[in-house]
């Protein structure tokens, strides 16, 4: 099975100490250890943490502890230092089964601890934390899904399935794909439903399956990648096995790279994936050409001087011709002396400038993080002044997303009675077009290929295609894409700016010319009110939607997803 082992990684489970009668016990802070599979995305998780107060699993039972103290304020901040712990080892993903009831005691001790933890450094999105927690069936805890943004982002909240055991939520990896995922905590009587569920999800599918390990019969599909195993914790010295199973079906990473193959011996570091990202590093040929990599004049000795010890630090000394030198590398200046280009003729020396590059960017990244809308690092490629212009111009398109938004929130703050279902729904909303346009707007650098702009156009357009008909029912017929193209547009203008012809974007991909003359006519304006019958028209014959709702606000028209 590929399944990480945790002794490797040194993620053995913490334990706490309690009194329990008139003696003091220790056990571990769950019965569940967590499982960790490589995907072709990064590294994924998944963990039971067991909430406070809830029954231990039958073989966990010694001396009459039958349960942590439902107080578990020291058992959650330990559960939070351990969570930290996987994300600092690699892990992009983790799907948490039995979390505490949002808003208690301690769920708030959960979440407190993971923000002191988590600090600047944008290692993990705590707010996904409550943002995606569900119930599970009658119980008073849910499952939760925690990311880590560089690696993996929710663009669709969590939706319930399987009587509300699973939360399913769609993610977009750093390459630009978007995987479904499935976050399972089974019902122990109904466990073959559980299994036909896993068989035939495809994604990622992963959690607390409550399905008697003996019993279960492991998936043989060349496709999947999947690891299934019986969790067993050590009390007082003895292990102890506890008869149910943990897993990870992995059915996307094969699909993205046939040779995929998982490790199982450490989590692979996002700059070892063996199929690009497209944001992080690219893969390098078998056959090695040498690369030339342009960079502000000014920059390029300070860049080189950087790597240079870099490698030093690496113990890569054995990539030096001399003291100052690296091999395979030459650095020439051309008139007017506004740009240089480093060509670099050796193999292992451009691998390890692409993770010096990367570490580098995470770096900066994490002194950059900060709510709301991204602020990016511009590559050095660029000159200064151009630069500036497109980061200055980008922010703006995004504020004037971030406009629409707002008034969403506005009209709902206006209209919606709290807690009614137009709030819930409308909340959802909002928080799935923040988050998506956040990613958009994140991935957009001057130094993008076509190819690439465009895949981080459909994916944001995807997003929006999700949520139209609940956009239109809060804010009007067409208001979600209106709000969608304009930003599109105008970022397809950032691009021509400098240099780029996108024909795909100018045109917005649509393959009728009378569409596009009247999606121009009609959809170039931020006026959210005027529903005119050119809009009306646009809607019916591009987008195929033939209602005629005027889209006002009207609580009894929005239900919760289902």
């Amino acid at each position: 099975m590929p399944n990480v082992s945790l002794d490797q990684l040194g993620l053995n489970i913490p334990t706490i100490t309690f009194q329990h009668g008139n003696k003091l016990v220790t056990r571990p802070i769950t019965d569940h250890p967590p499982i960790i599979q490589n995907t072709v995305a990064g590294a994924i998780a998944s963990i039971n943490i067991l909430n406070p107060g809830s029954s231990l699993a039958p073989p966990a039972v010694i001396d009459g502890v039958k349960m942590l103290p439902a107080d578990g304020h020291v058992q959650m901040e330990a559960m939070a230092e351990y969570i930290f712990k996987m994300f600092q080892q690699g892990i992009g993903l983790l799907a948490l089964q039995e979390v505490p009831k949002k808003g208690t005691a301690n769920f708030i001790s959960l979440t407190n601890k993971l923000r002191s933890l988590v600090g600047t450094s944008n290692l993990i999105n705590v707010d996904d934390l409550a943002n995606q927690w569900l119930q599970t069936g009658s119980h008073s805890f849910g499952t939760s899904i925690l990311c880590n943004p560089r690696m993996f982002t929710v663009v669709k909240g969590c939706s319930p399935d399987l009587n509300n055991r699973v939360g399913c939520y769609d993610v977009l990896a750093a390459n630009g794909d978007i995987i479904p995922v499935a976050n399972i905590h089974g019902d122990f009587n109904q466990q073959a439903h559980t299994a036909h569920y896993i068989a035939s999800f495809d994604g990622f599918c992963l959690g607390d399956a409550n399905i008697a390990y003996h019993t279960y019969s492991p998936v043989f599909d060349p496709s999947s990648l999947q690891s299934v195993v019986q969790p067993e914790i050590e009390i007082e010295g003895i292990s102890r096995k506890v008869n149910t199973l943990d897993f990870i079906q992995d059915t996307y990473s094969k699909k993205r790279a046939p040779a995929f193959t998982p490790d199982v011996n450490g989590i692979t570091p996002a700059w070892k994936l063996q199929v690009p990202t497209g944001n992080d590093i690219t893969s390098v040929p078998s056959v090695f050409q040498p690369v030339i990599i342009q960079v502000a004049a000014g920059e390029a000795a300070s860049l080189l001087r950087d790597f240079a010890s870099y490698l030093i630090n690496n113990n890569k000394h054995h990539l030096f011709t001399s003291e100052r030198h690296i091999s395979g590398i030459d650095l020439k200046t051309q008139a007017p002396y506004v740009t240089a280009n480093i060509t670099i003729g050796n193999k292992e020396v451009y691998q390890e400038y692409q993770q010096f590059q990367f570490l580098e960017a995470q770096q900066k990244a994490a002194l950059n993080s900060q709510v709301g809308p991204a602020q990016l690092e511009i590559p050095v490629s660029l000159g200064g002044d151009q630069a500036q212009r497109f980061e200055q111009d980008k922010q703006q398109v995004q504020r004037q997303f971030l406009e629409s938004l707002a008034t969403l929130n506005e009209k709902l703050e206006t209209h919606a009675q709290e807690g009614s279902a137009a709030d819930i729904k409308g909340r959802q909303l909002y928080q799935t077009l923040f988050t998506a346009q956040n990613v958009f707007f994140s991935q957009l650098t001057p130094e993008l290929d076509e190819t690439s702009i465009n895949i981080h156009i459909a994916n944001f357009r995807r997003v929006c295609e999700n949520n139209v008909k609940d956009a239109d029912k809060i804010m009007g017929h067409g208001w979600l894409y209106r709000i969608a193209e304009i930003a599109i547009k105008a970022v397809g203008g950032l691009f021509t700016a400098i240099g780029m012809v996108l024909g795909s974007i100018g045109g917005q991909g649509l393959l009728k010319a009378e569409h596009r003359q009247l999606y121009k006519d009609t959809f170039f304006t931020l006026n959210q009110t005027d529903l005119t019958k050119g809009l009306q028209t646009f809607k019916q014959e591009v987008l195929g939607n033939d209602e005629n709702d005027p889209g006002l606000l009207d609580i009894n028209n929005i239900t919760p997803a289902k």
